[in-house]
């Protein structure tokens, strides 16, 4: 998108929509202050006005799909673990040792 930079002292600069410069006015040259310029003013489409918000929402799903794969995970661990009675054997068998 186009820009102009107005300044009360310093640089006061336009710039088309590809970053080039169209007219710049210096406040501590001498002479005239007056800074004239033509923009395009058309619509310029990038790829967030193309697309719009769905990539933002493919990475919330994403992000949601990787937490509930390590929940499910999560609860597996538990699930294989050995009940209390299995583990406090073991313990018994170790401690003796």
């Amino acid at each position: 998108m186009p820009l102009v930079r107005a300044a009360a002292s310093g640089l006061s600069v336009a710039i088309d929509p590809w970053g080039r410069v169209l007219s710049m006015s210096d406040f501590y040259a001498a002479g005239d202050r007056t800074m004239t310029a033509q923009l395009p003013m058309g619509r310029i489409p990038t790829l967030y006005a193309r697309s719009g918000d769905w990539f933002s929402w493919l990475c919330v799903a994403g992000l949601a799909a990787m937490l509930s794969v390590v929940m499910i995970g999560t609860a597996r661990r538990s699930m294989v673990q050995s009940p209390p009675d299995v583990q406090k054997a073991r313990l018994a068998v170790h401690s003796e040792r």
